[in-house]
């Protein structure tokens, strides 16, 4: 789908622009607040994830790419995401270390968050999927809504992590 690429473009040029607004940001140096930061990120990552998928809007190249292996095999969409953050991340740090010689932008929080995003995917899909009863269905509209709160979750990720994109592939569905 060659919007994709318009939805990419559009989506890579917001990411900068947060980063760029984190820059007079005073961020603590201490690792357990950047720590707590980044699981707080990876669960509205995965929460944005569980409102958008259902919603069959234009997803970005990564979720496309997991929601196509996701109906081929029959597998749950949290599985797939899992199993390809992880191994995006390795194709990374593969790179990093045949291209530059050191690891470059693959730390610790790229690995932490590869495994968070698809792990904290399946618990909240499992919590959702038991009180699905006790919601009435949603329409279209409050859909559309929802996609609204994953673009902020997005910026609150990639802007107080420093996580580029490219790094770990996390995005929506």
């Amino acid at each position: 789908n060659l919007l994709q690429v318009l939805v990419g473009v559009v989506f890579g040029y917001f990411t900068t622009f947060c980063n760029y607004l984190m820059t007079f940001v005073n961020l603590p140096d201490k690792m357990p607040v950047r720590l707590t930061l980044m699981i707080l990120s990876t669960f509205l990552i995965a929460f944005g994830i569980h409102l958008y998928v259902p919603t069959n809007l234009i997803p970005l190249a990564g979720e496309g790419a997991m929601l196509a292996i996701s109906e081929k095999y029959n597998k749950k969409f949290s599985s797939v995401k899992l199993v390809f953050d992880a191994s995006m991340v390795v194709v990374s740090l593969i790179t990093c270390l045949v291209l530059l010689h050191n690891i470059g932008s693959v730390g610790i929080g790229t690995i932490i968050a590869a495994f968070c995003v698809g792990i904290e995917l399946k618990w909240i899909t499992k919590i959702a999927s038991k009180h699905k009863k006790s919601f009435p269905e949603q329409s279209t509209n409050s859909y559309v809504n929802q996609t609204i709160f994953l673009s902020a979750k997005h910026s609150f990720y990639y802007c107080f992590l420093y996580i580029h994109p490219t790094d770990t592939h996390i995005t929506s569905n």
